[in-house]
């Protein structure tokens, strides 16, 4: 069976199913309303699942948890109990509590085992979700949202416990990333290369463009010249400085090179961003 819940108010979707002969989730390249999540938890044997086209072992007594677009179908679906629900039904706490969707490309297609004192809490949740859904009248979404909110937090401790030491490098990883950040901050006027940067942080460039690569996010030198152009674009507008004064004010030391690095960046140059954007 699927039980669903749907508050048309604000969007919020909740699916719970129990017993289903087929469960899937197919793969779509269509844009997402709001970002989706599934925890799946195997109540009987051992089974496989395919996800993304790839066949995995899910183990018995486990949860598995899926993240935004991922396909999946289980080979035995009658014994899996699974949870759907979007951002919109559980604010502020989703499986994005295992670091912002980042963590979860450490522990992604890795079952969750469940210890004996997580398995009594997690029977009297799922006993208590088929009650809500089960029963005469219509779901209560505060009970429902409390109930989900008490699952996410197991799963998210056992995943945090189980990959202890992927979850550590994780955070030491966005660490650096922040540090990088925090330091450009400091010294963008002054310093244009990640090589000082990265000399700061004892690390190579190389290894600072892979670390940014692998969380999806902008390139070290991307984060130096992206913050010059802020500024001077904070400039032209709030002050009466002059192309050439501003790019000394930037760390340049010819305008012509700051006019061509801000032109690539704004498909303008300094002297036409400002008559045509800003004020005099």
């Amino acid at each position: 069976m699927k039980y669903s819940f749907i508050d048309k108010g604000n969007g919020s979707e909740l699916s719970f199913f129990l017993k289903e002969t087929i469960i899937s989730k197919p793969f779509t390249t269509k844009k997402q309303k709001s970002e989706n999540f599934t925890i799946a938890l195997n109540a009987g044997p051992e089974q496989n699942v395919i996800i993304d086209g790839k066949q995995y072992s899910f183990s018995p007594a486990s949860f598995l948890p899926f993240f935004g677009n991922q396909s999946f179908e289980f080979q035995h679906a009658t014994e899996i109990m699974v949870w759907q629900f979007n951002s919109e039904f559980c604010t502020g706490l989703t499986l994005g509590e295992l670091g912002n969707g980042r963590f979860s490309s450490e522990i992604e297609n890795k079952p969750l085992t469940i210890d004996s004192v997580n398995q009594k809490k997690i029977n009297s949740i799922t006993t208590m979700f088929i009650d809500e859904f089960l029963g005469e009248t219509a779901p209560d979404i505060e009970m429902l949202d409390i109930l989900l909110r008490q699952l996410i937090v197991i799963v998210v401790r056992l995943a945090k416990s189980q990959y202890s030491d992927r979850y550590q490098c994780f955070e030491e990883r966005l660490e650096l990333i922040k540090k990088y950040n925090v330091m450009v901050e400091k010294y963008y006027k002054q310093e244009h290369q990640v090589q000082f940067y990265a000399d700061k942080l004892n690390r190579s460039p190389k290894t600072l463009s892979n670390l940014f690569l692998m969380y999806s996010y902008r390139s070290p030198i991307l984060v130096i010249h992206e913050r010059i152009i802020k500024e001077a674009k904070k400039l032209f507008y709030y002050t009466s400085m002059s192309a050439k004064e501003i790019a000394y004010e930037l760390g340049f030391q010819e305008q012509a090179h700051f006019s061509r690095f801000f032109k690539n960046y704004t498909s303008d140059t300094p002297t036409n961003f400002k008559r045509k954007y800003l004020r005099s």
